[in-house]
């Protein structure tokens, strides 16, 4: 884990940097490999999620995970001009590590591989993960990337990332992720929306707003989503382990957590839909070691990269540990503005 700051609009973002299959510095990176940033949810930061991007950096990602500096404020102008600072240090960081990646002096030259990048927001990093990939995709300054991920860690997007999706900024989405077992486009934008139980912390399930309002805006007829919901889970599951187990978590008034087994599933789960999307070698690092048995899939039963996410899926909807189906706006009741509570607005 390499710590470091990285300073953007005036603000100097702390953020931890995971090189894959084990690497401690950018010399033992021997091949490009999947960019992922993994953003916070609200009040966090990236020492919550140090072991979820030591998993994920096993299997051959480099993971970037930034703080976010306060998103809190009283009043609706000050949150939204926050939060607006945020989603725009999302597309700077980006940019400087493609940057660096393609800057011949740099320790991290060719290290990157810029046609797969992903985001991956808990939470209020949900939020932010689309509304910066909305800014990345209608950024014309050099140096150009694709966002070719959005994974939703039970988000929890606000109102203005709801009008995002309703204003159609992010294009050529794919919603139904590979339960069609169709081609991986190459020009589209994958999202897999993966949540938990609904609860006062996720606010009441607000994700399915966004994913009903995207399935709205796309060209395909059938206009859904996939859904995968993990009702066992709670919202702080995609937090590591150790915060799970802290004096503090322990003493709130309700409960964040819920079991070790579901932490490393949903985790698991998430990791499984990247490999796939971006047909990784699994033969090379913890992929066979210890992503398919934390999946409960027998090594013996031929998974490859192609089918390792429909196959989790499968396997978890045999075992009830998940239900996952293709979501409509239909199967979705309009969220009204004035139910949203005001810390989402």
């Amino acid at each position: 884990m390499i710590v470091g700051k990285h300073a953007v609009n005036g603000y100097s973002h702390p953020y931890a940097l995971f090189y894959p299959f084990g690497a401690t510095t950018e010399s033992e990176i021997a091949e490009k490999a999947p960019l992922l940033i993994v953003l916070h949810g609200y009040g966090g930061n990236y020492k919550g999620y140090v072991e979820y991007a030591e998993l994920l950096a096993s299997f051959g990602f480099i993971v970037f995970v930034p703080n976010m500096s306060s998103m809190n404020g009283l009043l609706k102008s000050t949150r939204h001009a926050k939060r607006q600072k945020n989603i725009e240090a999302i597309n700077e960081h980006l940019k400087w590590l493609i940057g660096r990646s393609e800057t011949a002096t740099d320790s991290l030259f060719g290290k990157i591989d810029t046609s797969k990048v992903a985001l991956a927001g808990h939470s209020a990093g949900g939020a932010v993960a689309f509304e910066a990939a909305c800014i990345v995709q209608n950024d014309t300054s050099s140096p150009q990337v694709q966002v070719k991920a959005i994974v939703f860690l039970d988000g929890v997007p606000w109102l203005s990332t709801i009008k995002r999706a309703q204003r159609g900024e992010l294009k050529r989405l794919a919603l139904e992720s590979f339960s069609g077992k169709g081609v991986i486009e190459p020009d589209k934008t994958y999202v897999f929306n993966l949540r938990c139980g609904k609860s006062s912390l996720n606010a009441q399930g607000i994700v399915l707003e966004l994913m009903a309002t995207l399935a709205e805006q796309q060209e395909d007829a059938r206009k859904a989503f996939l859904d995968v919901l993990v009702e066992r889970a709670y919202h702080g599951d995609f937090i590591d382990e150790s915060k799970a187990k802290s004096v503090v978590a322990n003493l709130l008034p309700f409960k964040i957590f819920s079991t070790k087994e579901n932490r490393v599933f949903i985790k698991a789960l998430s990791a499984a839909f990247l490999i796939t999307l971006f047909n990784m070698d699994i033969d090379r690092g913890d992929v066979k070691s210890k992503l398919i048995p934390q999946l409960d899939l027998d090594n013996s039963d031929e998974v490859t990269a192609h089918n390792l996410f429909s196959s989790a899926i499968n396997k978890a909807k045999e075992s009830k540990s998940i239900e996952s189906n293709l979501l409509t706006r239909n199967d979705i009741p309009v969220t009204k503005e004035s139910s949203l509570p005001y810390y989402l607005r």
